[in-house]
């Protein structure tokens, strides 16, 4: 008998976590998802340890209410830097409380950012992978009473957070910008998903009459269409930026990383 048991724990030990298999099958819904940029190799991309960064965050029973407030509320562009080899991430274990509001806005973004992706008229294989996430995310109705059930409650919303950021990932592949075109750069950084973001470039001419710009670029502007001379013209530049949400994911546990000013969202003539 003690045999018998000895050999079933270890063989329970051994059995991957529910967030493991939703971390592995994360991977290869953002992989097979996003469309990866042909023809660059990960040499050729930026480095992430190059870009300014704020102090990372450990994601957990600690976060604050501001930063898990800011993962569900904010729609800001995020990778994924994942291990080497899976395997780094079969003792991962991350658990995080959200209040009761808080959890209800995740709960009503997941499902808008579900129905967003079924509209698009996604193939069945995206589907199925997307099937898959949801019921490996496993966010119940409640914690429930039981130790074992509230634990799982936890790391479910671990998992909802996760999700979510990733579906934002691959519906902000698809969105078309009004005044910034599109600029793809490759992110030298192995097992990074996406592997290439959209950080937009602002391109136009600055001409009469001007829509945007500030009381300098308005005189400027009339003093080149008078025909004085000058050694630098108007240029369309980005004046607005968003922040790059980078989610490291370790064996120890999950760091939140803000990469400042990446993505140009508005664009101005100066």
């Amino acid at each position: 008998m003690f045999l018998f048991f000895f050999f079933r724990n270890l063989l329970d030990d051994r059995l991957p976590s529910r967030t493991y298999l939703f971390l592995c099958e994360l991977q290869k819904f953002l992989s097979d998802v996003v469309p990866q940029k042909e023809g660059l190799t990960p040499q050729e991309g930026v480095s992430l340890d190059t870009l300014d960064s704020l102090p990372p965050l450990s994601l957990g029973m600690s976060s604050s209410e501001s930063l898990l407030s800011g993962l569900v509320n904010s729609s800001t562009p995020t990778v994924f830097v994942f291990p080497e080899r899976q395997q780094g991430l079969r003792t991962h274990q991350v658990e995080v409380t959200l209040d009761s509001p808080l959890l209800s806005v995740l709960r009503m973004r997941l499902d808008e950012a579900m129905a967003q992706i079924k509209q698009q008229k996604a193939g069945q294989k995206m589907i199925d992978r997307l099937q898959k996430l949801s019921e490996l995310s496993g966010l119940s109705p409640d914690g429930g009473d039981d130790e074992a059930v509230a634990k799982d409650h936890k790391e479910a919303q671990y998992r909802s957070i996760l999700l979510l950021k990733a579906l934002q990932v691959v519906l902000s592949t698809w969105e078309q910008m009004m005044m910034a075109h599109h600029l793809t750069v490759s992110l030298r950084k192995f097992f990074l998903e996406p592997s290439n973001i959209n950080i937009n470039n602002c391109e136009g001419v600055c001409r009469f009459p001007l829509t945007t710009g500030n009381n300098h670029a308005i005189l400027l502007n009339s003093h080149i269409q008078s025909g004085q001379p000058v050694n630098r013209s108007l240029c369309c530049v980005p004046v607005e930026f968003d922040d790059l949400y980078v989610i490291e994911l370790e064996s120890e546990g999950t760091n939140i990383v803000f990469k400042t000013n990446v993505v140009a969202t508005k664009c101005e003539c100066r």
